[in-house]
């Protein structure tokens, strides 16, 4: 999985998110990672609704959207990103 990430392949994306949905093995890791895969590849739009499709938000994929909307300058949206996940009781501690 982390190495269609690194390639940053948009169709070698969509087609291991294929299969991971018609294999059954969505997880939020799985989730996540997808989501920053489409992020790079350029795709909020993509990474964005993975993040919306996902059971429960951590730390990680709130992580995870908030960097690719600051990446991208929208940090409007990164700010909006970052008061749901304190409103959601997701505690940021800094290293």
């Amino acid at each position: 999985l982390n190495q269609y990430a690194a390639t940053q392949s948009l169709a070698k994306t969509k087609a291991l998110h294929c299969h991971a949905i018609t294999g059954g093995r969505i997880s939020g890791h799985i989730l996540s990672t997808l989501s920053v895969t489409y992020a790079l590849c350029g795709h909020i739009g993509y990474a964005r609704k993975l993040f919306e499709e996902m059971p429960q938000s951590s730390l990680l994929s709130y992580n995870i959207v908030i960097r690719m909307y600051v990446r991208d300058g929208m940090y409007e949206d990164a700010i909006h990103m970052f008061v749901k996940m304190v409103s959601e009781g997701i505690k940021c501690v800094p290293d």
